[in-house]
């Protein structure tokens, strides 16, 4: 929960108090009534680029996951056919 919070937090200052730079270059349109709209914008890229790199690392994850269970299984069945090959 800790880390949930301070994740929230973060990103509120980053999006209202450290992205203004950044994004008055990326949406340079719009006057008074549009800058309301700006850290929305900004939020939705920071979510959108937190989303993928959640991605991509459950993904890594998942991919070293299946090598080990590839290798135990390979072990495995090496046992049984060396099992096997004594029994006769």
């Amino acid at each position: 929960m800790k880390k949930i919070i301070g994740t929230m937090i973060g990103f509120y200052f980053i999006v209202f108090f450290f992205a203004g730079p950044i994004y008055s270059f990326i949406f340079p349109w719009g006057g008074v009534g549009e800058t309301h709209l700006h850290p929305i914008y900004f939020g939705l890229i920071v979510l959108s680029v937190l989303i993928v790199i959640c991605t991509s690392m459950i993904t890594e994850e998942i991919r070293d996951l299946k090598q080990e269970l590839k290798q135990e299984l390979k072990q495995e069945l090496m046992k049984i056919s060396d099992h096997d090959e004594e029994e006769k």
